[in-house]
Parts: C-alpha cells; structure tokens; sequence
C-alpha cells in the first residue's frame, strides 16, 4: 500500500512540476508559529531590518509600539523602556491571550522591507499554505494596495483560545506557504529582471497580525488584557486590547525555504492547501 502511495505520489509530483516549475521556481517556505512569539532578540542593539527576532507590539497600529530593536525615528521613547514594556506585555501573556491570527504576504512594500525583507513573490502566480490542527489558513487578495505587485496575503487563524500563541502555550506544529518568489534587488516592487530566490539561503520574512482573524475584522487577531503584565523598569506602563481594537505585533523569522518538488506531492494528495479567494 505505502508503495502504490509512493509511486502515485512520483507521479502527481512530476505532472504538477511539469506544469508549474517550467516558468516558475516555486519555493516552500516551513516554520514553527510558535517562533513568532518564543523567539526575540533582548540585545536592545540593532535596528529591525538587521535584529535577528526583531519583535513589537502595537498599543495602536502603526503608532504606540514597543519594540526589541533600537528606532531612531521614535525620539519620544527610550530603547531599554520600550524593550521593557514589549517584555512585560509578552510575559503577561496568560490564559485565553495571545496571537489568534497572522499573516505574511511578500509584497515588497516599504513597510516590509524596512524589517530586512527582501522577497516578492509573483503577483500573478498562485501561492499554496500549509496549517496544523486547530488552524485554519485563507489566501486573499491584498486589500491594501490594488496595484501591480499587490498579489495574495496568506492569513492563518485559530477560533480556539486554547491554541492561541503566547509564551508557554501549546505546541501549534509546522506551518508553510510556497510561492514563486524573487529577489527585489532594486526595490522597485516589481519582479521584472529580479533573480529568483534560493532554496537553503535564509531570508527575512516579515509577519504581522492583520485584525482579519477568522476572516472577520471584528474579530480582534491578538488578545490580551492589562493584567498581570512583567515587571520590568523602566517601561511605559500597560493597555488592553480594546473591543474592536487594533493592537497588534509584528515580527521577523529568518527562514530557509526548500524546493517546492520537495512537497509536490502534498499538493496533488490535498495536503497543500489550495484555498478561496477573497471576494471584493
């Protein structure tokens, strides 16, 4: 039986690369989501596109965080406090808080690429997600930018509270996505003249929440309250996510994505998650 299976999956293998890897280099990109929240960086050195497990939170997005990494840029914050409110917000992570939904997306634009991440993925190309037990995952189209290089965002999420991701909480599994991906070596967001990316190089990639967990943005993709937070000093205090709040955290793995043949098979057997697109 195992070798029928085997045989069946060379074959679905060599059918779909057939059809896909001869205009395109598919890559597939593994990690752990429990990283996104056991890894940081406490070396209060470094910028966020050098830091390795360069880590924040947001009281508010896109303004109020509190970060691992130094920023220049945020003159009215000290880089130790707010590595220590960042710190104290992570270890007061506790039952029922922490991380209920994620993305990542390869755009390009300049708010990834000032986390180090230097990847596009093609526009007009599909792109696949793995997910564990008790996760779901969606690919949708970029909502943000409708423009050439806009492409597909790739959303995981959990209604189970139990597997929200915090520190200590339970072990998720192996998460992926593949994409055909390139090297945006002229910034320019777009991949025409872009080398593709390699497998076995390790490459930054940028994950944030996106306040669309369970495809709802109601539904708030990062829970926590302003109770039993760390002690650390000096810091700026504590907050709550807010009923219909958009505190969230971003983060940086560095990731060393394999060839996609390598799970082809998973892809024709329906272990590869080919999923709906978002309607407009």
């Amino acid at each position: 039986m195992m070798k029928n299976l085997l045989i069946i999956c060379a074959v679905a293998g060599v059918i779909m690369v057939s059809g896909i890897t001869a205009k395109a280099e598919y890559l597939t990109f593994q990690f752990n989501p429990n990283d996104i929240v056991d890894l940081y960086n406490a070396g209060f050195t470094g910028l966020k596109a050098t830091q390795d497990n360069a880590r924040r939170v947001h009281k508010v997005w896109a303004t109020d965080w509190y970060q691992t990494f130094a920023d220049y840029l945020d003159a009215g914050t000290t880089q130790r406090g707010s590595t220590d409110t960042y710190f104290n917000w992570l270890f007061g992570l506790g039952e029922n808080e922490g991380l209920g939904s994620f993305s990542t997306w390869l755009h390009g634009d300049p708010g990834a690429r000032s986390w180090g991440e230097i990847l596009l993925a093609d526009p007009d190309k599909p792109m696949y997600a793995t997910t564990a037990s008790g996760w779901d995952v969606t690919i949708v189209d970029n909502p943000w930018d409708t423009g050439y290089g806009a492409g597909k965002i790739v959303v995981w999420y959990t209604t189970d509270p139990d597997l929200y991701l915090r520190p200590g909480g339970a072990d998720i599994g192996t998460f992926s996505f593949t994409a055909d991906v390139y090297v945006d070596t002229d910034e320019n967001n777009n991949i025409l003249g872009d080398l593709d990316a390699q497998a076995g190089v390790p490459y930054r990639i940028w994950f944030a929440d996106t306040c669309m967990n369970q495809g709802d943005d109601n539904v708030p993709a990062l829970v926590f309250d302003d109770q039993g937070w760390g002690t650390l000093i000096p810091n700026y205090g504590t907050f709550a996510q807010t009923p219909g709040g958009d505190a969230a955290i971003e983060a940086i793995l560095t990731i060393a994505p394999i060839p996609e043949p390598a799970t082809i098979c998973l892809l024709g057997l329906g272990g590869l998650a080919l999923l709906r697109r978002r309607k407009s």
